[in-house]
């Protein structure tokens, strides 16, 4: 005999797992690979040798961190985005999979939507609690794959992170 379930108990648990991300989440920011800039404005090898590396007043920005591509060059700019997610730090609390494994110290448990993971998924370190003022902010490495849950599994992830 199949149970039928009705639509609006997955509603009524969506409603209530979308306002505890949303009211209870912590804006986090997910810190990308950096992007490769090319610098505009510095004098070309071609020109005489003499003070072509030292930055000239008035020119649009500082070449100490430039790296030569060539004849052109290039600095790295890191890129960030911000997003909300509801952030667990007790083990008590984390989401259970219906498995034990062995989790290092300093490992959060974060839950945010689905269709953000792929965000998540680009990121190579998250940072949470940047905003707290006095305490620095709290830097984290991925610890394994993300497990989409809910009913019917479509509409939000959990995933862990260690302390970097």
């Amino acid at each position: 005999m199949a149970i039928n379930i009705p639509n609006s108990v997955f509603t009524k648990y969506n409603e209530f797992a979308d306002a505890m991300i949303d009211n209870f989440g912590v804006t986090c920011t997910l810190v990308y690979p950096p992007k490769r800039e090319t610098i505009t404005g510095r004098p070309s090898a071609g020109l005489p040798r003499r003070g072509s590396s030292i930055y000239r007043s008035g020119g649009p920005q500082s070449y100490s961190t430039s790296m030569p591509l060539g004849d052109a060059q290039y600095k790295l700019t890191e890129v960030i985005e911000s997003i909300t997610l509801r952030v667990y730090w007790n083990p008590k609390e984390w989401v259970n999979f219906g498995f034990q494994t062995k989790v290092p110290e300093n490992t959060i448990q974060v839950i945010g939507y689905l269709s953000d993971y792929a965000k998540v998924a680009k990121a190579t370190k998250l940072i949470v609690h940047d905003q707290i003022k006095g305490h620095g902010p709290l830097d984290f490495e991925k610890e394994g794959e993300y497990y989409p849950f809910g009913f019917k599994q479509n509409r939000y992830f959990a995933m862990f992170w260690k302390r970097s």
